[in-house]
């Protein structure tokens, strides 16, 4: 049987009106900072910003033994949350991908949260047999860039988030990890280095996309059901 994991049926960016144009006819894959996801307020506190974004590692002070000047110290208390200073070079893509797996997961029918609503109006879809061009050209782009490289922890380029639990997690985390409160969002992310701004970077433009496209309004997909017909 195929591998349910790695089949995306989609991708999906949800956004609004004004920004879709840049994404389909420019190829602007448009990336935040870390730090701006960790900083950012929401009402909603699981919508864009996560305080836990580009977290290394968490680890329980109870499993941690601190050494100083040879004396033990292990009467540390709560959790031990660990980042990398050069996380800071680091900036993040996100869509959403749905995979047959998720649907199956969902019972065979999925809806999608109502809340992708209040990233925009519009949804930017790339049906899976049009991924592999998608990632080719966003290689192309990176090997022709010498201001940005792809992350050095991991050997992809991008890949669908990894969702942990939030109160039971310990051990290394890193950017293509998240913790469950968003699973919600099924995100798929590329993640890079790049050293030519500290904030948000939008130099990364792979050429038009339209031919790889479907824009479609926001509210067509989320009162939709998503189901599969047949697995192989």
């Amino acid at each position: 049987m195929q591998n349910l994991e790695s089949h995306v049926a989609f991708l999906v960016k949800f956004t609004s009106s004004e920004y879709v144009s840049s994404f389909v006819d420019d190829g602007l894959l448009f990336m935040n900072s870390i730090e701006y996801f960790r900083n950012i307020e929401n009402e909603d506190s699981v919508l864009r910003g996560d305080a836990n974004e580009g977290l290394a590692a968490r680890y329980s002070g109870e499993n941690i033994v601190l050494k100083i000047g040879g004396e033990e110290i292990n009467a540390l208390t709560g959790n031990l949350s660990i980042r990398f200073n050069h996380d800071q070079e680091t900036n993040i893509f996100c869509m959403s991908a749905i995979t047959a797996k998720d649907v199956a997961d969902a019972g065979g029918e999925l809806k999608l949260s109502n809340d992708f609503k209040k990233f925009g109006d519009k949804a930017i879809m790339i049906h899976g047999v049009d991924i592999p061009e998608f990632l080719e050209r966003i290689m192309n782009h990176i090997k022709s860039n010498d201001d940005i490289s792809s992350h050095p922890d991991h050997k992809f380029i991008a890949k669908k988030v990894d969702y942990i639990p939030y109160q039971s997690h310990q051990g290394k985390i890193g950017v293509y990890k998240k913790f469950d409160e968003y699973a919600w969002q099924y995100e798929w992310r590329l993640a890079i280095k790049q050293q030519v701004t500290d904030g948000a970077y939008s130099g990364f433009k792979i050429g038009p996309i339209n031919d790889l496209c479907q824009v479609v309004d926001t509210d067509s997909i989320i009162n939709e059901t998503i189901g599969i017909k047949e697995l192989i």
